[in-house]
């Protein structure tokens, strides 16, 4: 049998070509499918415990101030979101998403708690828990609609923020009237609702930048 004989050594530069073809290649395959490459956001996503500076502590802190009416619930609020402070970046609509995103985290926690309920009233909460966790993921989209817009260009009458409102009214109503007849899980429940109110008021309260004129969301007005 003869001797096969050796291939020489590719050359870097042509493995380079080669991986550097490779990835254009990978990245024109939707465009030769016949599919349109999909959209980039380029928006910073809501991200925990980011460096963050006093301006964008202050701001969290002054929006929580302004939008809940009793200390230990603002203080609770500023707790929440300091974590979000740097990805807030002193954006009302961020603020909310980061609400909502909180709230929406302890009412998981709070239904793992119930899962095992044979209690009747418990199961009437459990069914406004599940349903509101449900809906979550369609309010935080249409807050994320808000957040691509910016501020400036979201007033009360945005038919996104009157739905989302529409929606955390109808989830704090909703606990309030059926999650109060507990018994041992009555701890949870106040902690619970108070993530709620706070999600709330982050998402309803009137901005300073708001036409006067106009209502918040709730009707209550600036």
């Amino acid at each position: 049998m003869g001797v096969v004989p050796k291939m020489p050594p590719v050359p870097p530069v042509l493995v380079v070509a080669i991986v550097a073809f490779s990835i254009f290649a990978a990245a024109a395959l939707p465009c030769i499918a016949g599919r349109p490459p999909t959209a980039v956001d380029t928006r910073p996503p809501l991200v925990e415990n980011l460096p963050t500076t006093v301006a964008a502590q202050d701001f969290i802190r002054a929006r929580c101030d302004q939008a809940l009416l009793t200390s230990d619930v603002s203080r609770m609020c500023y707790e929440l979101l300091l974590p979000y402070a740097t990805s807030i970046n002193g954006s009302y609509n961020r603020a909310a998403t980061a609400g909502v995103t909180t709230m929406v985290a302890k009412l998981t926690f709070f239904a793992g708690k119930l899962a095992d309920t044979t209690n009747p009233p418990l199961g009437e909460c459990m069914q406004v828990v599940n349903e509101a966790i449900s809906r979550a993921k369609e309010a935080l989209a249409k807050l994320d609609r808000l957040d691509a817009i910016g501020d400036d260009k979201v007033d009360a009458e945005n038919p996104d923020l009157v739905d989302v409102t529409n929606w955390i009214m109808g989830v704090n109503h909703n606990f309030a009237e059926k999650c109060q007849d507990c018994g041992s899980y009555a701890s949870a429940i106040a902690v619970t609702q108070k993530y709620l109110s706070i999600a709330d008021a982050l998402v309803i309260s009137a901005r300073p930048y708001w036409d006067n004129s106009l209502p918040s969301p709730d009707g209550s007005g600036p």
